[in-house]
C-alpha cells in the first residue's frame, strides 16, 4: 500500500502503522498518543467522533511540512468487528485492540488544480472586467455631458471599439486555449510543413512588423520541414511568438526566424529517433530579466501589465504556444538577456519519412 495508513486503539494510541505512515511522520509511533503527531483539531476531532460513536466515519484535510508541504484528505473509520478479527489473524503486534483506522489520501496535486482553477477565473473575470467598466463608463458620458459633442462622442466610440475588440480578443484566445488543452491527450499525426507556416504567417504579420518598422530576416537552413502536427494549431504557435517580437521587439529593428535541422536525439519529452526539427524566434527588444522567465508561460502573466495592454495582449499566447509545444511532444525554452533581446526555441520532432540530406546554410531578408 503506497498510501500511510495507521491504526488507533480506543485511547487514541497508535497499534500499527504501514511503511508510508512511518515515512510520513519521520520517527517511531507504535505505542505513542497520534495526537503528539497529528495536531490539527480537525483531524482530531474526526477521530473523536468515530471512537465515541457519533459516526461510522469522518474525513478531515490536514497539511503536512516533512519532507515537503502535502495535503491529505484523511479517512478516519471504525473497525467492524470482522474486519478486527481479520486484522488480528494477521498476526501484526498492538497493545489493544484497533477501534480506528486512519487512511491518508495525497490531494495536493487535486488542490493545486483546484487553486489553478479559480485563480484562472479570478484572472479571466478581472480581464473582462476592466474592458467592460470602460465601455459602461464611456456609455454613461455619451448619454450624459458628451451626448452633443461630435468630437468627444467620436473619440470616446474609438476607444470604446477598442476595447470591445480587447474582449474578442481575450474570449478567443480563452476559447483557443480550452481547445488546445482538450486535445493534448489526441496525438498531433498529422503532416505539417513548418517552412510554409513560417511563411504563411509572416505574409499576414507583415503590416503590423511594417507598423514598428521593423524587418523579417529568415534563416531557413534546411529543405526539410515537415514534422508531426496540425496546421492550424502550429499557425497560430509561430503567429504568438512572431506578434510577440514584433510588439515586445522594439522599434526599427529585425525579428529572426530560424529554422535548423537537429540531429536524432532522445529528448525529454518523447524519443527522437527521426531527428527534429529547430525553430528559434529572436527579436532584439530590451529583453526580460531572469526572475520572470520560469513564468512566462504562465496564463496571464506579464512581465510588464501596462505594456501589454497598450499593445493588445491578453496575457495568454505564451500559454497557448506552451500547449501547442507540448501536444506535438515538442521542448520550449525561452532566453532573454537584458539590453540585448529575446529568443525562444522550440524543437518539434520529425515525420519518419522525411529524413533528407542536410542542405547548405542560407539567409533570406
Amino acid at each position: 500500500m503506497s498510501e500511510p495508513v495507521v491504526l488507533l486503539d480506543a485511547e487514541r494510541r497508535v497499534t500499527w502503522s504501514n511503511s508510508a505512515a512511518k515515512n510520513l511522520f519521520s520517527t517511531r509511533i507504535e505505542g505513542r498518543d497520534f495526537g503528539l503527531f497529528a495536531r490539527q483539531p480537525e483531524l482530531l476531532a474526526a477521530i473523536a467522533d468515530v471512537q465515541g460513536d457519533m459516526a461510522h466515519r469522518r474525513t478531515a484535510e490536514i497539511i503536512t511540512s516533512q519532507p515537503q508541504e502535502r495535503q491529505w484528505m484523511v479517512v478516519a473509520s471504525r473497525i467492524p468487528p470482522q474486519e478486527e478479527t481479520r486484522i488480528r489473524a494477521s498476526g501484526v503486534a498492538r497493545i489493544g485492540p484497533p477501534v480506528v483506522l486512519l487512511a491518508f489520501h495525497d490531494i495536493t496535486h487535486v488542490k493545486l488544480v483546484e487553486r489553478m482553477r479559480a485563480d484562472f477565473v479570478a484572472n479571466a473575470s478581472h480581464e473582462l472586467r476592466t474592458p467592460l467598466s470602460s465601455l459602461l463608463g464611456f456609455i454613461e458620458t455619451l448619454r450624459g455631458p458628451a451626448r452633443d459633442d461630435a468630437a468627444a462622442r467620436e473619440r470616446f466610440l474609438a476607444i470604446m471599439e477598442e476595447e470591445a475588440r480587447r474582449m474578442v480578443r481575450l474570449v478567443d484566445d480563452l476559447l483557443s486555449l480550452s481547445r488546445i488543452e482538450s486535445d493534448t491527450a489526441l496525438p498531433a499525426d498529422a503532416r505539417a510543413d513548418l517552412g510554409e507556416v513560417v511563411a504563411r504567417v509572416t505574409g499576414t504579420l507583415a503590416p503590423l512588423a511594417d507598423e514598428h518598422d521593423i524587418r523579417f530576416v529568415l534563416e531557413k537552413r534546411t529543405d526539410d520541414t515537415l514534422v508531426h502536427g496540425d496546421s492550424d494549431q502550429l499557425v497560430q504557435m509561430v503567429s504568438n511568438l512572431v506578434e510577440n517580437a514584433i510588439k515586445y521587439g522594439g522599434e526599427k529593428g529585425s525579428v529572426t526566424i530560424r529554422l535548423e535541422d537537429r540531429p536524432a536525439v532522445t529528448h525529454a519529452n518523447g524519443p527522437g529517433e527521426n531527428g527534429s526539427l529547430l525553430l528559434e524566434v529572436i527579436d532584439e527588444g530590451p529583453g526580460i530579466a531572469p526572475e520572470h522567465l520560469p513564468r512566462l508561460t504562465e496564463r496571464f502573466y506579464r512581465v510588464d501589465t501596462a505594456r501589454s495592454r497598450a499593445m493588445g495582449g491578453t496575457g495568454l499566447g505564451l500559454a497557448i504556444v506552451k500547449h501547442i509545444v507540448r501536444r506535438h511532444e515538442g521542448e520550449l525554452v525561452i532566453f532573454s538577456t537584458p539590453g540585448v533581446g529575446t529568443r525562444v526555441r522550440i524543437t518539434l520532432p520529425r515525420m519518419a519519412a522525411t529524413r533528407t540530406a542536410k542542405s547548405p546554410p542560407r539567409s533570406e531578408k
